[in-house]
């Protein structure tokens, strides 16, 4: 019948699967912070073209979702709020302190990450804040010391059983690696920039049906870098602002499956000149993508959709970019205590070095979780990145690994083990960014409430 046939329970006041989704997918920055537990998570482009449609309907759950109330963090109740104070100290060695292959050395590291989230618990609606630090120093190296963060507002406002509206609001500090993009070769610290966003969703669910829209505003501030010899180089080229709006409309087509198309249209401008005078890759772009989103019960679940993206620059100097732009994500359950999920996507982003336009991000990740006891968590993990420029005879491999142990002895004391590998080699003739190979080890201690 097709009342069964729904993209979301009837029960509309409580926080649906999507809006779950929603929420955690408006913050993208946090997984790229550098150092620590979130450098683990395997640094993801700076821009994404392209998000996969929520593909949860609540059948499977992985392994890392599942709720444990003997060990979950209970909070502090203020009011209808709840607060989840948190700190993280964790200290470590790596393999190369300076990330280039030229010039190797180890160092020894501690890590400081503390965080807070307050949350309303209201039946009706949502706010919250997010706000984590992640701070870093180096014991012989302190030109590579850094202190990133972030902090994130959102809202959610349930217009009616049917249309629901997300706010999002976020600043924060990134600090970027020769494994999440290409830099300047003689660095002797990672590249940073501050980022602000503002995002705002609109989100109608009725029966078989799903419409959303998005409207998100970026902007991206880089500081100078500097080098070896005590110089010093702007990244102010780097500096860019990107409007951008989607639309993505999901039929459910059977309780399990649901066929969705999507529409990208963004607006991206440089307000600074590169080097001699030249134009900035200034460029408005359009992605037309369809795909097939599913959640079968103890089996798999996950999204895949294909398509096609044009760029256009506005400066002569510039080709046009186009081509097959590719997203999916596939979890799959083995066992109620493994959860295994691979990801494919290839995308169309700015380059940064050379005197191109473009160039193809072409990634192929795959990840396990296992519930080795009901509070140790095994986690493992790899990408294999491609960035092939397509003005330029330049190609650099990236590749990383990360594997992390995780015991939560009470609600308010954990401890973890992490090892992650990191390799990125520029390849042909014109040999863009900084070669550099980094193996990095820590365990650490998290109290949280």
């Amino acid at each position: 019948m097709r009342g069964e046939v729904k993209l979301v329970p009837s029960n509309s006041y409580r926080l649906k699967p999507w809006q779950r989704a929603v929420l955690s997918s408006a913050i993208g920055t946090p997984a790229v912070l550098a150092g620590g537990a979130a450098q683990a998570q395997l640094n993801p482009s700076l821009i994404r073209t392209v998000v996969l449609p929520d593909f949860s309907r609540d059948r499977n759950q992985g392994v890392t979702e599942r709720a444990r109330p003997d060990f979950d963090a209970i909070g502090v109740q203020v009011g209808s709020f709840l607060i989840n104070p948190q700190l993280s100290v964790a200290t470590g060695i790596t393999s190369n302190v300076l990330l280039t292959d030229a010039i190797q050395r180890s160092d020894v590291f501690t890590v400081y990450q503390p965080a807070l989230r307050v949350a309303s618990n209201w039946s009706v609606h949502r706010v919250s804040i997010d706000a984590s630090g992640d701070l870093r120093r180096y014991a012989s190296t302190s030109a590579r010391n850094q202190d990133a963060g972030y902090i994130n507002a959102q809202g959610r406002l349930d217009v009616s059983r049917r249309i629901t509206i997300i706010g999002d609001a976020q600043i924060s500090r990134v600090f970027e690696s020769p494994f999440s993009d290409d830099l300047l070769i003689n660095q002797t610290y990672f590249s940073h920039f501050t980022r602000r966003s503002g995002t705002v969703r609109g989100v109608y669910a009725s029966g078989r049906l799903r419409a959303t829209a998005i409207l998100d505003h970026n902007e991206y501030s880089f500081a100078p870098i500097r080098f070896i010899d005590g110089r010093s180089a702007s990244q102010a080229f780097r500096d860019r602002t990107i409007d951008r709006g989607t639309a993505i409309a999901e039929y459910g087509v059977t309780p399990t499956v649901a066929f969705y198309a999507q529409i990208v249209s963004d607006r991206t401008r440089y307000p600074n000149v590169l080097a001699g005078n030249l134009s900035n890759r200034d460029s408005n772009g359009a992605t037309a993508l369809g795909g097939v989103s599913f959640d079968i019960a103890g089996l798999m679940r996950g999204a895949a959709g294909i398509g096609y993206t044009y760029r256009n620059y506005l400066a002569p100097r510039f080709n046009d970019a186009s081509g097959i732009s590719l997203q999916s994500r596939l979890d799959f359950f083995p066992t109620e205590l493994t959860t295994v999920g691979v990801s494919l996507q290839r995308q169309i982003q700015d380059a940064n070095l050379g005197n191109g336009s473009a160039f193809i991000d072409s990634r192929l990740g795959i990840s396990v979780d296992h519930e080795l006891l009901r509070n140790l968590i095994l986690s493992a993990n790899a990408i294999r990145v491609r960035r092939s420029y397509l003005e330029n005879d330049a190609l650099t491999n990236v590749t990383q690994a990360n594997f992390e142990a995780r015991f939560q002895m009470t609600r308010s004391l954990s401890f973890g083990i992490d090892s992650f590998y990191g390799k990125s080699a520029p390849q042909r003739s014109l040999r863009l960014g900084v070669g550099s190979t980094e193996w990095r080890g820590q365990v650490s201690v998290r109290i949280r409430r």
